[in-house]
């Protein structure tokens, strides 16, 4: 009977297969499995079910720094640094003329930055599947522009408010986006290859013809 049973299941396809996978299979017949082992920048683009493998933990602490920037920490830095030091007060209208000219520029050119990726438009270092290499534009002057313009938009706040506190953090979100830009080369290079490398070796990270 275990031979009968054994030959109607290698001959029924109804039947489940319960032998080994066929040859050529890493997957166990799943086509879109096969595809990712056998094309790597496909797998590094492909969004994993598991928390963090697109690199989560950059969204919370790029939120955490925006909310000291929104509600700056100033009682910290109260005893040692004077709550306002940027511009003397004789000339304090200059205060709001560049902090609110940073924040116009940077909010306008920013919305701008985002609007070229479409839907396609994450705050996770790991790109999703369908995102297309951007070259031109704001991209052709620097690689980040929404990390630098962010920054841009951080210090006409501080500017507006004179905020020693807003300050520090705004250096602190300019050191944080240097390393998160850094990371998600590392993916961009696997998606792109050579190509991302050579548009690196162009363009500027941050600052347009800077950094």
């Amino acid at each position: 009977m275990r031979g009968s049973d054994s030959a109607k299941r290698e001959t029924d396809p109804l039947l489940p297969f319960a032998g080994p996978s066929p040859p050529g299979s890493s997957s166990g017949g799943d086509p879109e499995a096969d595809v990712r082992a056998s094309d790597p920048a496909s797998a590094a683009s492909v969004p994993d079910g598991e928390l963090g493998k697109r690199g989560e933990v950059w969204l919370v602490v790029q939120f955490l720094i925006f909310a000291l920037i929104i509600f700056p920490p100033d009682f910290l830095f109260s005893s040692f640094i004077p709550g306002s030091f940027f511009v003397p007060s004789k000339i304090w209208y200059l205060n709001y003329v560049i902090g609110a000219a940073f924040l116009v520029i940077g909010v306008s050119l920013s919305s701008r930055a985002a609007k070229m990726f479409g839907p396609n438009l994450s705050g996770l270092p790991r790109p999703p599947a369908g995102l297309q290499l951007q070259t031109g534009g704001m991209y052709a002057v620097v690689r980040h522009p929404i990390y630098g313009l962010a920054v841009l938009i951080a210090s006409g706040i501080t500017l507006l408010t004179n905020s020693t506190g807003r300050g520090i953090m705004t250096v602190v979100l300019l050191v944080f986006f240097d390393l998160k830009a850094s990371a998600e080369e590392g993916y961009l290079v696997e998606k792109f290859g050579r190509r991302y490398e050579e548009y690196r070796e162009k363009v500027k990270k941050l600052i347009p013809y800077v950094y």
